[in-house]
C-alpha cells in the first residue's frame, strides 16, 4: 500500500471513527493547500473500510489503485471537498471491482483497479493520457487527496492538493529500488522534500499542473512521506490503455461509440444514447396523394395533358389500395421571379377569342377547340 512504513504506525494509532463505521487510513497530501470547492469534480473518495482516492474516468467507471480494494466495498463520494461528503456531494453504490490480474502486493506491481458503479454519475469525468511520452521529466504535476498532512499526522477533513515535479524513472529506481518499473511507473516529488502524497492518498490521480485535463498516473507507493530526494511512485495510466478500454467497453452501461470501431472490442450492443449497430427499417404505408405538387418546367401545350395521381379505391380483401390515374385538378397559375424568369399560365386564341388561365383546361375550351379545328379543315 502507498507508504508502507506508515501502515504499522496507523495500526498503533488505531482507527479513525466515522459515522458509517471505522475508517482505516491508507497511503495523503503533505505541504499542499486546500482545494477549492468544485475544483476537482471528478475526484472520488472510497471510504468503506479505509481511505483511498480515485478518479471518475467514465460516467459509471472509477479508476483507482488495486491495493485500495477495501476502500471500495459499499459506495463512493464523487466531487466532494469534504472527506465525509457533507457538502452535498454525490454518493453512488458500487456494483463490482476489477483489480489487475497481475497485481502483486508488496512491490505494488500492476497497482491498478477499476470500479463499476451501479448508476452513472452526473459529475463530469476526466480523460486519460495514453501517450507514453508524457509526462516528461521535470514536468510540474498535481495530485490530491484526504490523506495525512504529515508522516505521522492525521487525515485532512478537506481535500488537499500539491504540486510536484516528475523525476526520471531510472533516477527514481536508484532511490526506491527495483520495485520501480521503468515502463509502468511514474515518479514525482521535490528534491528538498516537504511536499508529497502520503497515507490516505492512494488511488488518487496525478494530473498536469494547472490544466487538470487528463490523468497521468495513480498514487501507489513510496518510502515514507515528503523526505528529501525521495519521490513517490505512481502507476502509469498509458501502460494499461488496452486493459482500461476493454473493461469500459465490456462493462459500462453506456460504452463509448469507439468500442465498435475497427480496432476495438465489439461487445453485444445494449440500449444506449449512441447509434445502433444495424439500421432500423421503417415501413411507410401507401398514401392516397403525392406528398408534394410536381412543378412543370415544360412549355405550355395547346391541349391539356393528363396527369396521373394515386386514387384510393375500396377493397374488401385486405390488400392495399391500388393506384389509378385520374385527371389532375387544375392549379392556380403562379409567377416565379427566381433568376428574373417568369412562367406564365397557358394562353391561346381561337376564332378571335382569347382562352387563358385555368379555362384553357376546361371542357368548354376543349369543345371550342374541336369546332375550331373542324372549321379550319
Amino acid at each position: 500500500m502507498k507508504r508502507m512504513t506508515m501502515r504499522y504506525l496507523i495500526l498503533i494509532l488505531g482507527f479513525i471513527r466515522r459515522i458509517e463505521g471505522d475508517l482505516e487510513v491508507e497511503p495523503r497530501i503533505i505541504g499542499g493547500i486546500a482545494a477549492q470547492p468544485g475544483e476537482f469534480p471528478f475526484f472520488v473518495a472510497g471510504t468503506s473500510n479505509k481511505l483511498c482516492g480515485g478518479t471518475l474516468i467514465w460516467p459509471d467507471i472509477v479508476l483507482t489503485a488495486a491495493h485500495c480494494k477495501r476502500a471500495y466495498q459499499v459506495d463512493v463520494i464523487i466531487g466532494s471537498s469534504d472527506v465525509f461528503g457533507r457538502d452535498g456531494a454525490e454518493r453512488i453504490m458500487i456494483d463490482f471491482l476489477k483489480a489487475h490480474e497481475d497485481y502483486v502486493p508488496g512491490p505494488e506491481s500492476n497497482d491498478i483497479m477499476l470500479v463499476k458503479l451501479q448508476q452513472p454519475s452526473v459529475n463530469p469525468f476526466i480523460s486519460l493520457n495514453f501517450d507514453p511520452n508524457f509526462p516528461y521529466d521535470n514536468e510540474m504535476v498535481t495530485t490530491m487527496g484526504f490523506g495525512v498532512t504529515q508522516e505521522s499526522g492525521n487525515i485532512s477533513s478537506s481535500l488537499q492538493k500539491v504540486d510536484l515535479f516528475v523525476m526520471n524513472t531510472e533516477d527514481c529506481r536508484e532511490r526506491l529500488g527495483n520495485v520501480v518499473d521503468l515502463e509502468s511507473h511514474i515518479c514525482a516529488g521535490v528534491p528538498e522534500g516537504g511536499r508529497d502524497s502520503c497515507d490516505g492518498d492512494s488511488g488518487g490521480p496525478l494530473l498536469p499542473a494547472g490544466s487538470y485535463d487528463t490523468v497521468y498516473g495513480i498514487t501507489s507507493f513510496g518510502a515514507g512521506c515528503a523526505r528529501p530526494n525521495t519521490p513517490a511512485a505512481y502507476t502509469r495510466v498509458s501502460y494499461y490503455k488496452d486493459w482500461i478500454e476493454s473493461f469500459i467497453c465490456l462493462n459500462s452501461a453506456s460504452p463509448p461509440a469507439s468500442c465498435w470501431g475497427e480496432d476495438t472490442l465489439s461487445p453485444t450492443p445494449i440500449v444506449t444514447p449512441f447509434p445502433t449497430v444495424t439500421p432500423t427499417t421503417i415501413t411507410t404505408p401507401p398514401t392516397v396523394a403525392p406528398t408534394s405538387t410536381p412543378v412543370s418546367t415544360q412549355e405550355p401545350t395547346l391541349f391539356p395533358t393528363m396527369s396521373p395521381v394515386p386514387k384510393q379505391t375500396s377493397t374488401t380483401s385486405g390488400e392495399p389500395p391500388k393506384e389509378q390515374p385520374v385527371n389532375a385538378p387544375p392549379t392556380d397559375p403562379k409567377t416565379s421571379q427566381e433568376d428574373g424568369a417568369q412562367t406564365m399560365a397557358p394562353t391561346f386564341f381561337l376564332a378571335g377569342i382569347q382562352i387563358s388561365g385555368s379555362y384553357a383546361y376546361s371542357p368548354l375550351a376543349i369543345i371550342w377547340l374541336s369546332y375550331g379545328i373542324l372549321f379550319l379543315l
